[in-house]
């Protein structure tokens, strides 16, 4: 079978946007810095999925499709400053931009046995990003493959364990001026359960534990100001 999803949203916002420099920040307090702003946010989203999916009856089942998505954002933004004293009227913030990435994954799963289910995945992502801000343009990409196994073991009619272990992935992006841009995120995820029913099926449960290895996770960096 071939299934189909498309999304698209516009999406148009303008807002107010105040802000004071508080005593722990870079900027100190006092009066250091504080403003008001008139934003003016615009941006449009176009996806698309397609998806063929095994429909006949056997211990063989798989997934396959691609994923696309399109993305253009621009945020405006209008204000007046007040930093270290001096004043700066009307000025004038600019930032776009783009990501355009799509991604391919599959999925197989076979029962060996009755009782027995295995499986894999595996899903390639691709990402396209650009920024603009007035004063420069830049552009970098991102891509990534990530596999997936896992299995499920039906002790009883009414249980079931089941393990996985997969791959993540998250793109990288930019920083601003000279800064070097900064680089995706990966992880590693372990999950074990087991779930069922009992009480002739009026009770539920699923018990999991959960082990993930995180590397490169971008965190935002505080400096504190001692007075």
């Amino acid at each position: 079978a071939l299934l189909s999803a498309t999304t698209y949203i516009e999406h148009d916002q303008q807002y107010p946007f105040s802000y004071i420099g508080g005593d722990q920040t870079i900027y100190g307090g006092n009066g250091y810095l504080e403003g008001v702003d008139d934003r003016y946010l615009v941006a449009d989203q176009f996806t698309q999925e397609f998806r063929l999916v095994s429909t006949t009856e056997g211990p063989l089942q798989w997934t396959a499709g691609i994923f696309y998505r399109d993305v253009e954002r621009t945020l405006e933004a209008y204000y007046d400053t007040l930093f270290a004293g001096v004043v700066y009227p009307d000025a004038y913030y600019y930032n776009s931009n783009t990501y355009e990435n799509y991604a391919i994954f599959a999925d197989v799963s076979y029962d060996f046995t009755e009782r027995l289910t295995v499986g894999a995945g595996i899903r390639y992502f691709d990402d396209d990003q650009s920024v603009d801000n007035g004063a420069f343009v830049e552009e970098d990409s991102f891509d990534s493959t990530d596999p997936r196994i896992y299995a499920t073991y039906r002790i009883s009619d009414h249980t079931a364990m089941y393990g996985s272990i997969a791959s993540g992935f998250r793109s990288g992006g930019f920083n601003r001026g000279d800064l070097p841009n900064f680089q995706p995120e990966s992880i590693t995820s372990y999950e074990f359960g087991l779930k069922g029913t009992t009480i002739g099926g009026r009770l539920g449960y699923d018990v999991a534990a959960y082990y993930s290895d995180y590397d490169d996770m971008v965190r935002r960096g505080l400096v504190f100001v001692d007075n």
